[in-house]
């Protein structure tokens, strides 16, 4: 089997049954399956489910199938791939993006919705079609579209008719506001601040912070904080990303390691997951889901009567605003877990940065 051959049938499902037999068919495409962290198969899956109903609607027969499924994955030893869906119209797609557009979808949800109809497509092995009006991936007119809707966009932000929104930043103060809303007399509200303070204080992404360990924690000897390992974020799988999170002494309200040994103590917890699901009774699950997490940030900010529209997400660039506003060095904001290069560390940096940082010539 030649290099050609092997690049060939890990991007295509069809070109894997032409060339492997049953037992190399299995693990090659066991491993191409982890191309992508599970968070954004899924995000991927809600897509494609999202574009199915929107053709379901209009009597088009785009099929689905088992999302992000490979045959291969089954126990079987067979050489024949089943293909789980049929392939979508690029007229289908246009007039979904379109769609979405006029109902005010960001740009950004646009972009995952392409993205996610051309991996579906790559793996169901959709890549060539022999049709014109069959979808590929990457395809001209979507392609084409997709820059004509930027520009849109970018007009109706100039004119003030539509403003392109992210997730705002949480600083201290309101995650101040957010921990004095914890009921620490409780299981939930124990751990909810012990969430908030170190997804805050680590910069975590929401799918991190449900999948740290104890194993992988490690505290400081004179107690000033303690290192948390990540292995396969987002934007990094070959090592670990380490994060700091240090103890804050002189302000106990908003000490990160309090706030996460108070939890682990009362909880119990000594080896595994650290955040996991709480019931009413206060009986303690295995796992705690990253949507959970976003509903846990907007109900304290809900709660904390602050209501400035916080998810998840704002943990992470509250961190990098407020680090910036403290006049944290660039290098140390960026190592818990932003690449050197990074450009939307740099829109948090921008928004905190005075006016008189900001002008060209120092003038």
């Amino acid at each position: 089997m030649n290099r050609t051959e092997i690049a060939r049938a890990t991007g295509n499902a069809v070109a894997l049954a032409t060339v492997l037999d049953g037992d190399e068919l299995q693990r090659i495409a066991k491993t191409s399956n982890k191309s992508e962290i599970d968070s954004t198969l899924r995000t991927y899956g809600s897509h494609v489910r999202e574009f199915a109903k929107y053709c379901e609607g209009r009597g088009w027969s785009f099929v689905p199938g088992n999302v992000f499924a490979r045959a291969t994955d089954k126990e079987s030893t067979t050489t024949t791939v089943e293909i789980v869906g049929a392939p979508a119209r690029v007229d289908w797609v246009l007039a979904h993006l379109q769609t979405l557009a006029d109902n005010g979808a960001s740009l950004a949800t646009i972009d995952g919705r392409i993205r996610a109809l051309n991996r579906w497509h790559v793996v169901n092995g959709y890549t060539e079609p022999t049709e014109p009006m069959v979808y590929r991936p990457n395809h001209d007119a979507v392609t084409k579209w997709y820059e004509g809707c930027q520009n849109t966009y970018a007009e109706l932000n100039a004119n003030g008719e539509r403003l392109q929104r992210e997730a705002p930043g949480l600083l201290r103060s309101d995650l101040r506001a957010m921990v004095r809303a914890c009921d620490t007399t409780t299981l939930t509200g124990l751990r909810d601040r012990a969430l908030l303070l170190i997804g805050w204080g680590g910069a975590f992404r929401r799918s991190e912070l449900v999948g740290v360990t104890l194993e992988n924690i490690t505290y400081d000897n004179e107690g000033r904080g303690i290192l948390v390992s990540v292995y396969n974020t987002k934007t990094n799988k070959r090592s670990a990303t380490v994060k700091q999170i240090d103890s804050n002494t002189n302000d106990p309200e908003l000490c990160p390691l309090r706030a996460l040994n108070a939890w682990l103590e009362r909880a119990g917890i000594t080896s595994g997951l650290v955040f996991r699901s709480v019931s009413k009774s206060g009986a303690i699950g295995e796992t705690l889901s990253a949507r959970m997490v976003d509903k846990i940030v907007r109900e304290y900010d809900n709660n904390a009567g602050i209501n400035k529209g916080f998810s998840a997400h704002s943990l992470r660039a509250g961190y990098a605003t407020q680090a910036t506003i403290d006049n944290v060095p660039d290098a140390l904001i960026r190592a818990q877990g932003w690449a050197d290069n990074s450009t939307v560390v740099f829109r948090y940096q921008r928004r905190a940065m005075p006016f008189t940082q900001r002008r060209i010539g120092g003038s």
